[in-house]
């Protein structure tokens, strides 16, 4: 798990251009995005700041806590026969934590990212992973599939002031936005890992590809397929908000987790305009964040 510098450089010089899509949603390798990265900062791959680069092009760095997200774990792949490496992993996180100023996040990211290539398992530079929508991306998403359905603005208000789920149109408004997000497809339901990588983990059913079954076995339509999967399967909610003049879909679950949250630009993406206070963040792997009080914002 040593070379970890020397991997980024082979997988900048194979990788640079290893990006693929699904409708709107992205996926990257560590390679590729490295590459990008190599290209913006002009350097070899080796840089000071080129871990942290990464980072914030994946949408995996919280740039705010200055901690990478629980996704950034996914570029790495753990020994099955290693029991201690989360351990070890948290234990080198937060070190880095106590002993790098949260300003200095070239050398925080760095360091970071070294405890994983070290402790948690082997980076795999080829490895193709979702990259979370930003909120501007998740709205502009949201928006299209509006004007796309033809929805007027009368209609988004009558979800604002009725419910989302109260009126009709809602329906296939989710529809249309999972499935350009890339998180949802008529033949298959949800992809759980992307979904979880958009936004932390749902209050999901014990069995989630079973309830998807049954309920695509049962329910014919579409729109309604949607909405049900993701409310008896996931426990997802959504609901349609006033922004100024615009519009936003919310998403998120029957408990928000922590993972799931906003503290400026958090990197987790999936239930936008949630406000918290008593914030405390943690030093666990995962990086999540602790809070007595969630709210709507607005």
């Amino acid at each position: 798990m040593r070379g970890f510098s020397s991997l980024v450089v082979l997988a900048v010089v194979a990788l640079a251009g290893g990006v693929l899509g699904r409708h709107d949603a992205a996926f990257k390798s560590f390679g590729s995005t490295g590459g990008e990265c190599s290209q913006y900062l002009n350097n070899d791959g080796n840089g000071d700041c080129n871990i942290h680069c990464i980072g914030v092009v994946a949408h995996v760095w919280n740039d705010t806590l200055a901690k990478f997200t629980q996704n950034y774990a996914g570029y790495f792949v753990p020994d099955p026969k290693d029991d201690c490496y989360v351990n070890r992993t948290e234990r080198c996180l937060m070190q880095v934590d106590k002993s790098v100023e949260v300003y200095d996040k070239c050398t925080r990211a760095r360091q970071l990212g070294q405890c994983y290539a070290d402790q948690y398992g082997e980076l795999v530079p080829t490895q193709l992973q979702y990259v979370p929508m930003t909120d501007l991306q998740y709205t502009r998403v949201f928006l299209q599939c509006a004007a796309m359905l033809g929805l007027s603005n009368a209609d988004l208000d009558a979800m604002v002031q009725q419910g989302a789920y109260n009126v009709p149109a809602g329906e296939c408004l989710l529809r249309c936005t999972l499935t350009r997000m890339g998180l949802y497809t008529d033949e298959k339901g949800f992809d759980v890992p992307l979904a979880t990588r958009q936004c932390g983990l749902y209050n999901a059913t014990s069995d989630i590809d079973q309830c998807q079954a049954n309920v695509m076995a049962s329910q014919c339509d579409k729109c309604k397929r949607t909405v049900t999967i993701a409310k008896d399967c996931l426990n997802m909610h959504y609901n349609v908000r006033k922004v100024g003049e615009s519009y936003a879909l919310e998403l998120y679950g029957g408990v928000c987790y922590s993972s799931c949250s906003y503290f400026f630009y958090c990197y987790y993406y999936g239930c936008p305009y949630l406000s918290y206070y008593n914030y405390q963040g943690t030093g666990s792997s995962s990086y999540a964040v602790n809070s007595n009080y969630f709210e709507f914002a607005g």
